[in-house]
């Protein structure tokens, strides 16, 4: 058995680990700076941990102070279903982009969200929380990346609670605009 590695994973009960931490320690920059737009759309796969609900959460982010990435606007509406309950959640909120000019980077965020849940026999219950989430976005191109998140909620009003979601998806900026890139002035 080696004495150290890479991840301090010494079992090989869970080699990914080692893996994981490569990637998040990975120090590659990106390419020089390239015109991008201030908007990015992402779609997550998206899993609900209370209530075992799946389904998909397509979501669109606006850089509205910079063009460079740090913080987002961030808006998101999930279309979940499960054996118990549907679900369907409406989220506003902000996106911070931890260490933005590498490939690998850190994220976190909080926001509210809306929660529409119907059950099998009983009427929709509409209720509002706040959402906190974590997570690690990898940039495979320049405006093309996979992120992954876990996302706790609160829930207020009637039948309050907790929630945890897990997403994993892709996320890519839309294409600059043509005004947006840089050129040497000739003469």
């Amino acid at each position: 058995m080696p004495t150290s590695s890479v991840g301090l994973e010494l079992s090989s009960v869970r080699p990914w680990l080692g893996l994981l931490l490569m990637l998040l320690l990975w120090p590659a920059p990106l390419k020089a700076e390239t015109p991008k737009s201030p908007v990015s759309v992402g779609v997550m796969g998206d899993v609900t941990l209370v209530g075992l609900t799946g389904g998909v959460r397509p979501e669109v982010l606006v850089r509205p102070f910079t063009k460079a990435p740090g913080f987002n606007l961030r808006a998101a509406v999930g279309f979940n279903g499960g054996a118990e309950f549907g679900f369907v959640p409406f989220n506003v909120g902000l996106r911070g982009v931890v260490v933005p000019k590498k490939r690998v980077h850190p994220l976190f965020g909080t926001g509210v969200e809306l929660q529409v849940m119907w059950m099998v026999d009983a009427p929709p219950v509409v209720r509002p929380a706040l959402y906190f989430e974590a997570g690690v976005r990898v940039d495979l191109k320049d405006n093309l990346g996979i992120a992954f998140h876990a996302a706790p909620d609160i829930g207020f009003g009637p039948k309050p609670g907790f929630g945890m979601s897990l997403r994993l998806g892709v996320e890519f900026g839309l294409p600059a605009s043509g005004g947006q890139t840089s050129t040497k002035s000739e003469g």
